[in-house]
């Protein structure tokens, strides 16, 4: 696709290059693009010094798009140019059997064998046709008994037995297959098995293809690169396949997600930014990856639509481009940290590729339209969450000074060996500690971050300890701790003094371990 793309850019910039424009009709028919094929070669006629094969690649666009009387004209028409092409009207002749036209088809047979008395095929198709036309004449009944004794099958005399008996041969003969009953005048599909009449290129039933296509010679050009090819309808279902599992996969992960939400990691406070994401914002994840998926078709649409390609693009290209690169991000933002940068970076590099590849806008256009839908798909998504997260906390938020702020403070933290994670400095008993923590300068992050782990690790067993916390209204926390290893969540305001003290039998050795994304200051 990307050939035809970039044939199409030079078209657009070189419109009177007609060896250029003639190239591209070819790269798109072969693309199946027929529609797009048949434009650019209805210009190479007007425009273009008469030639045979654009005549002929103009009668097959017409043909794959099923306006077949106009197919018709356009063979004529060339015909009436190149009355010595026997191939355009032997290419007529199977476009008008293909229609059922026998009648026509044997008139134009039978001027190929009056311009050549000794082509090959000519008398024969003749006679075929014209025992076509005499079957079709008849009541149906009568036609297929006709043509079975035509066969030699049966006699042409009616038996005693009635016209629906079971072995009067009609329910038979219009399941037989090529070369038997009626198979010289009728073929089985291979598809479905349904009998068809004459030799139609598709069966009336499953829409199959079972005869010779008229155009099948088209069907590769030499701009076509080898290889397999698969259709638009392939690729569509392929998509559409693509975007109900990771929907599915989306679903699944967020049913996850929201039953762990709000629960402390391992038992203990949330440390980092990232586990923070993963723990403890389920619920605007969610909500900003369904909306997400649901805006991204629209994104794509406004952005076609503001930068003006020169043909239009398919809607339905553009809904399943959307959902696939929303749902694609939305499961993507569930893998692990530091893969999670992939939730922005893989969406953006292969929705560029899929403008490129399948819009079919010059580069310049393509890039644009890209850069246009990522921005609002971009901007609708921070959005969305700032608002659910300044719902979920009841306080509103300011999204770009927050951003900064995280920013800034993953930087600082990023530095620390081992991030969120602070010692008390006494590790004997009695210990008495006053701590302020921190902001982290964001207020989202101060209210999401708020908790903070106390692990105490007592030297031994049943060491009969007391653990408190105080502030200025007293005491907070009063456990009496006799495992010996005890942890302890707590939330804490930042900026406001808080006393940590662990009492017991004194000299006991005991260390007391603070967790979480604020970080303490230790004051005596």
């Amino acid at each position: 696709m990307a050939d035809i793309w970039d044939t199409a850019e030079s078209v657009e910039k070189n419109p009177d290059d007609y060896s250029q424009r003639w190239r591209l009709a070819k790269q798109l028919y072969g693309a199946w693009e027929y529609d797009q094929a048949l434009e650019q070669l209805q210009v190479l006629r007007q425009k273009w010094t008469p030639r045979l094969n654009v005549r002929r690649y103009l009668a097959a666009c017409l043909f794959r798009l099923g306006r077949h009387e106009e197919a018709v004209v356009e063979l004529r028409e060339a015909i009436a140019l190149w009355p010595d092409e026997i191939g355009l009207q032997e290419q007529l002749t199977r476009v008008l059997e293909s229609m059922g036209a026998h009648a026509r088809a044997r008139e134009v047979w039978q001027e190929i064998a009056r311009r050549n008395p000794d082509h090959p095929l000519a008398a024969k198709a003749i006679t075929k046709l014209m025992r076509r036309e005499a079957t079709e004449a008849q009541p149906p009944v009568a036609g297929i008994r006709a043509a079975r004794a035509m066969s030699g099958i049966e006699s042409p005399q009616r038996d005693s037995k009635g016209p629906f008996d079971e072995d009067d041969g009609y329910f038979s003969s219009m399941t037989s297959e090529k070369g038997s009953g009626l198979g010289r005048d009728t073929m089985a599909c291979p598809k479905c098995g349904a009998s068809n009449v004459g030799t139609v290129s598709r069966c009336w039933q499953c829409g199959g293809r079972i005869a010779e296509d008229p155009f099948s010679e088209f069907d590769r050009t030499e701009d076509q690169e080898t290889g397999v090819a698969f259709s638009p309808e392939t690729l569509s279902m392929a998509a559409i396949a693509a975007v109900v599992v990771l929907l599915l996969l989306g679903l699944y992960l967020s049913l996850s997600m929201l039953g762990a939400s709000g629960q402390a990691v391992g038992g203990s406070a949330v440390r980092t930014v990232w586990e923070l994401y993963e723990h403890q914002i389920g619920y605007s994840r969610a909500v900003t990856g369904l909306v997400t998926i649901v805006f991204w078709p629209l994104a794509f649409y406004l952005a076609v639509l503001l930068v003006r390609p020169a043909r239009p693009v398919p809607g339905m290209l553009t809904v399943l481009a959307g959902l696939l690169m929303g749902s694609l991000a939305y499961a993507v933002s569930f893998l692990p940290t530091p893969l999670t940068l992939l939730t922005i970076f893989l969406p953006m590099v292969l929705s560029l590729m899929l403008v490129l590849s399948t819009f079919g806008m010059s580069v310049g256009r393509a890039v644009g339209a890209w850069a246009i839908q990522f921005g609002m798909v971009l901007v609708v998504g921070a959005a969305t969450f700032v608002a659910s997260e300044s719902f979920l906390l009841k306080e509103p938020l300011r999204p770009l000074r927050e951003a900064v702020a995280v920013v800034r403070f993953l930087g600082v933290s990023g530095g620390e060996s081992i991030p969120g994670s602070y010692r008390f400095p006494q590790d004997r008993v009695p210990i008495s500690q006053d701590i302020i923590w921190h902001s982290t300068g964001s207020a989202w992050l101060d209210r999401r971050a708020d908790t903070v782990s106390f692990t105490l690790k007592s030297d031994r067993d049943k060491a009969q300890l007391k653990f408190q916390i105080y502030d200025e209204t007293g005491a907070r926390v009063f456990d009496y701790v006799e495992e010996r290893l005890y942890t302890r969540l707590f939330s804490v305001i930042p900026g406001k003094k808080y006393t940590v003290a662990v009492s017991g039998e004194k000299g006991d050795g005991a260390q007391v371990i603070l967790e979480g994304m604020l970080r303490p200051e230790f004051l005596n």
